[in-house]
């Protein structure tokens, strides 16, 4: 329950968070020229961006009404996003300024291609997405595998699902006040 309000929270801008979200949910990921990655976040409805070394740079909303969004690398190195609430066209350039933002037609997002968690540079290296509960970033070629991002573990904890981080809480402190107990008994 807890993560599902502080997505809201975050995702709306309620709460102005700046900081590195978890890569929860994954739409996306780009690499520009510079090899800055992006990587959009359904969740959060935001794209966060690191540097060529995984380095956390920004992250800003992306105005997608609290629904899916696509995004694209465009010639120019800006980003384009498309989203399926409210058929917006919207161009963000690297740093997350909207160059531009304008109203599309129905089914414009079924229309526009994105990639999910595979971004391929050239034909011999990729990024990709990998994991479920400890997600990273990869960057890897036909010789060479590497981690780029690999978050700490509060971040992979926060994205954990709520119910299961109550409960093994709940089991630490039983399992902590039985040993008093016993302890006390002898």
């Amino acid at each position: 329950m807890t993560t599902f309000i502080s997505g809201i929270l975050i995702s709306n801008d309620i709460l102005k968070f700046e900081s590195q979200l978890p890569l929860s949910l994954v739409n996306g990921i780009l690499v520009n020229q510079k090899g800055n990655i992006y990587v959009g976040s359904e969740f959060y409805g935001k794209i966060q961006s690191f540097d060529k070394n995984g380095r956390y740079i920004c992250n800003w909303n992306v105005n997608s009404g609290g629904g899916l969004f696509k995004m694209q690398l465009m010639d120019n190195q800006n980003i384009l996003v498309v989203t399926a609430r409210g058929n917006k066209k919207l161009i963000y350039d690297g740093t997350g300024n909207l160059v531009s933002e304008e109203i599309k037609g129905n089914y414009y997002y079924n229309n526009v291609e994105s990639n999910k968690k595979i971004y391929k540079v050239g034909e011999d290296e990729k990024y990709e997405v990998v994991g479920t509960f400890f997600p990273k970033i990869v960057k890897s070629s036909k010789t060479k595998f590497q981690i780029i991002v690999a978050q700490s573990y509060l971040l992979n904890i926060i994205q954990a699902p709520f119910p299961s981080v109550i409960i093994i809480a709940i089991g630490v402190i039983l399992s902590i006040a039985l040993e008093f107990l016993i302890v006390k008994s002898l």
